[in-house]
């Protein structure tokens, strides 16, 4: 035996019984968690059905008819629309529809009502306690003509923007007295009462909601609406009306007709639960109950211009998409003409952002801000899920900016697009390694959902990703966030969802080894696909395997890579599915898995030398399996999920190479 099998020998059986008589249990026994409790305030967001919010041509052509700005180019899936305030100046929409669950709000109280007056006749006698009110099936809807018949409303002063708000409001005594602002006595007689001072009720409850709706108003909606909250107490509708009263509770029955309600409710909105959010609403459902500590909120509403058209000039005019952006309802030219300082939006009246929307006279250019970005925060007990699963009931339809020679305008030179709606992780505000790796947010392609979990503060996140463009307009919010985007693809499409080691971790492989690497697949087509998985050591073909996915399934599997040998150093990983016949997006087809180096045979630390210090890794993890706490994947020299004597044997063997 030379000197070289001698000292193999004598490493190996030295490694090994080091490694027996050190070896202790694999995992550290039970862990005890820590209990914690949840927060006893939760809210729940959702945005859903997109395309899919079906639209009163009725009420949306009298609004063409009155202003020239709102087109709708489909009623119905997939509902579109344009917007067109000025000649030239042209946006697409859509509407979505958003849900929120709300429980024990702090923010909400039977003494700060806010969706509902205090003390409105002035008569409340001190030291009355608790009380709870119940807001039922609140219902506000843009009226149409035959409403407008209905009820007797000016045909002239009809312009699609007119609401309708139905429900009730339950209120237990001690409720009803804060509310109205009534005696103790008055409510013992309560039906007497309202018989002589319904008219009033009816006059301050306007005048409270005027006030608040008003010019200089806490909600002043003029920024939103170009117009002060208007409602018609005696006219139309009873507005407000007794139904019942008990000993116990008053019901009060709803129907106002409004100039600007939809507005107000956003305010209301915006200024408790929903700060990230304040749109315009139609079919609107509300309940809510009222306590003396907090509050519960149920909301389902038509989120109108939620969508709209995106079409990059970057990439050569080729990725239209639908954007969602969370916003602020004030328009910063009309905060500026009422001189709204307080508004969201009067910052923002001299700045400028780049003008994408096909179509658009402007496109290419930087163009004034005719919205206000807002950032959906979350706190904690607070998610928000944006489920975009309805489109796959068919295909959505979006325009792809065609290049254009100046001075042409570029309008009319657009392309439909058709296809099915499908998340951009690549263009999308936090960008796509946060999305689809941080742990508080559940991407599934899948089911179509993105699950925001807080506390999670976007401004910040927009602050970090492109602080560029926060430099550009003077430390202004650029855009909303997150800021999601869709490309509408066609009926073939997969998508890599991940790749990594298998298991994780492992940063260094001995030539002449393989290493496993699990990939996620999904086919996010509308048909079965078979197609090669290929993956690469830069550009070295180092694996490739087959796979076969039905329509809307996902697949995790492992590839065995073949033997590393390839020359020494470092290497990116780099794994692509397909594509397949027919995809057109294929962007997401590849992901780049980080760095492995290749280094000699059990050299396991890749520092040019096989010495004590790799038999000392080896040593450490001998026995462990993954998930084990000593567990070292790089260890793991022959690739078998168990650092065992066969390692040991490939480090002892090679013990005292070097790099040539």
């Amino acid at each position: 035996m030379n000197y070289k099998w001698k000292v193999s020998v004598s490493l190996i059986i030295i490694l090994s019984a080091v490694m027996l008589l050190n070896k202790g249990p694999t995992s550290s026994g039970s862990n005890l968690a820590s209990i914690q409790e949840s927060a006893t305030r939760t809210v729940n967001f959702k945005i859903y059905s997109f395309f899919d919010v079906p639209i009163d041509a009725d009420v949306w052509a009298r609004r063409y008819d009155v202003y020239g700005a709102d087109y709708l180019l489909s009623g119905t899936y997939p509902v579109v629309y344009l917007w067109e305030p000025e000649p030239g100046w042209i946006y697409y929409y859509t509407s979505v529809r958003v849900n929120v669950e709300g429980r024990n709000l702090p923010e909400v109280t039977i003494d700060n009502p806010v969706f509902l007056p205090y003390n409105l006749t002035g008569n409340l006698e001190p030291g009355v306690v608790g009380g709870t009110a119940q807001i039922v099936n609140w219902y506000l809807f843009y009226i149409n003509s035959t409403r407008v018949s209905q009820i007797k409303f000016p045909p002239g002063q009809w312009d699609g923007y007119v609401t309708e708000l139905t429900g009730k409001i339950i209120m237990d005594k001690n409720a009803t007295r804060k509310i109205l602002g009534i005696t103790e006595a008055q409510f013992n007689n309560f039906a007497s009462w309202w018989t002589a001072n319904k008219g009033t009720v009816k006059t301050k409850w306007s005048t409270w909601l005027t006030n608040l709706g008003g010019a200089g108003g806490d909600f002043d909606i003029r920024p939103m609406y170009d117009y002060s909250y208007t409602d018609y107490p005696a006219k139309f509708t009873y507005y407000l009306e007794l139904e019942s009263a008990t000993a116990e509770s008053v019901t009060l029955k709803v129907d106002m007709i409004t100039f600007g309600m939809e507005c107000l409710l956003a305010r209301m909105f915006r200024a408790t639960f929903m700060p990230g959010l304040e749109g315009f609403y139609d079919d609107l459902h509300f309940n809510a109950t009222i306590r003396a500590d907090s509050a519960d909120v149920d909301l389902d509403t038509a989120w109108t211009w939620a969508m709209y058209m995106w079409s990059y000039n970057d990439t050569a005019f080729e990725q239209p998409t639908w954007m969602l952006e969370p916003i602020y309802g004030d328009y910063p030219d009309l905060a500026e003409k009422y001189g709204v300082t307080k508004s969201p939006a009067y910052p923002y009246r001299d700045k400028t952002y780049y003008i994408v929307a096909p179509g658009n006279d402007y496109y290419g250019q930087y163009g004034l801000y005719d919205y206000t970005p807002n950032c959906f925060n979350l706190k904690e007990g607070e998610t928000l899920t944006i489920d975009w699963s309805n489109t796959q009931r068919g295909p959505v339809w979006v325009f792809k900016q065609n290049p254009w020679t100046p001075p042409q305008k570029p309008n009319n030179t657009l392309t439909v697009v058709s296809g099915w709606l499908k998340f951009s992780a690549e263009t999308s505000e936090p960008y796509a390694q946060w999305i689809q790796n941080h742990p508080q947010i559940n991407y599934n392609p899948t089911a179509r959902t993105i699950t925001f979990t807080g506390p999670i503060n976007f401004t910040q996140l927009s602050q970090q990703y492109i602080p560029e463009e926060w430099n550009r307009i003077n430390g202004l919010l650029p855009w909303g966030s997150p800021l999601i985007e869709f490309k509408v693809v066609s009926d073939h499409d997969i998508m890599m969802e991940a790749a990594a080691p298998a298991p994780p971790g492992k940063s260094v492989v001995c030539q002449g080894s393989t290493m496993n690497i699990s990939v996620t697949l999904v086919n996010l087509g509308r048909y079965a696909e078979t197609f090669n998985v290929n993956v690469y050591a830069n550009e070295t073909q180092i694996a490739t395997a087959s796979c076969t996915l039905e329509k809307d399934t996902t697949k995790t599997m492992t590839i065995t890579s073949n033997a590393f040998n390839i020359a020494k150093g470092d290497y990116i990983i780099r794994v692509q599915a397909g594509p397949v016949t027919g995809e057109s997006d294929t962007l997401d087809n590849i992901i780049t898995d980080g760095l492995i180096k290749v280094a000699i045979e059990g050299d396991i630390t890749a520092d040019g030398i096989v010495d004590i210090f790799d038999c000392v890794k080896i040593a450490i993890a001998f026995g462990a399996e993954p998930g084990d706490p000593n567990w070292d994947p790089d260890a793991d020299i022959t690739n078998s999920g168990l650092i065992d004597i066969f390692d040991i044997v490939i480090v002892a063997l090679n013990f005292g190479e070097t790099d040539p």
